[in-house]
């Protein structure tokens, strides 16, 4: 194995990635929605799910082929594993056999366009049946609470939360001049 075949071989397994990342991570909002699970609703999470799935549904609709395939593919023909006149074969490595069974199937086109399109559309909404918690929301919340307590805890402001000594009790200024 050459170092093109290997680079082909990463280059298959971050295809064979980003395509569980997009799977999984669907049945798992579903999953965790139902459930109530907090960590589906992450900002961060949801957004780079949706842009993931977007630009496959851009590609498809746009009739481009993914980059990570052209990649793996000239890679693979500068190792000398595959014939630039020819249909692309079945890689050589272990790795790049069981990626390519895992992900590539012999389908028209027209089927796995309209699979991204629905698999997409159903990401997006998810998107508004479930929103993800904005990470600036819970700043501000956070914000309002520390000015609430700080309101409640100026040197001027005791009275309010009870005086000094704590609720129910009273400061000798306000209990006037009994006992001294």
């Amino acid at each position: 194995m050459n170092l093109y075949s290997f680079l082909a071989d990463v280059v298959a397994v971050l295809h064979l990635a980003w395509v569980a990342f997009v799977v999984f991570a669907l049945v798992a909002i579903l999953v965790g929605v139902a459930r109530r699970w907090r960590w589906v609703r992450n900002f961060w999470f949801r957004s780079v799910h949706f842009v993931m799935i977007g630009i496959v549904v851009i590609e498809s609709l746009g009739g481009i082929i993914c980059p990570l395939t052209t990649w793996e593919y000239d890679l693979r023909i500068k190792g000398g594993e595959m014939d630039p006149n020819q249909r692309p074969g079945e890689p050589e490595s272990f790795v790049g056999r069981f990626v390519h069974k895992t992900i590539f199937f012999e389908v028209p086109n027209g089927v796995l366009n309209v699979c991204y399109f629905v698999f997409g559309a159903v990401v997006l909404l998810m998107l508004i049946l479930a929103p993800p918690r904005r990470p600036w929301r819970h700043i501000n919340a956070d914000r309002n609470l520390h000015r609430r307590w700080r309101h409640r805890c100026l040197p001027g402001r005791l009275s309010d939360m009870g005086g000094a000594d704590g609720p129910g009790r009273r400061r000798r200024s306000e209990r006037g001049n009994q006992g001294s």
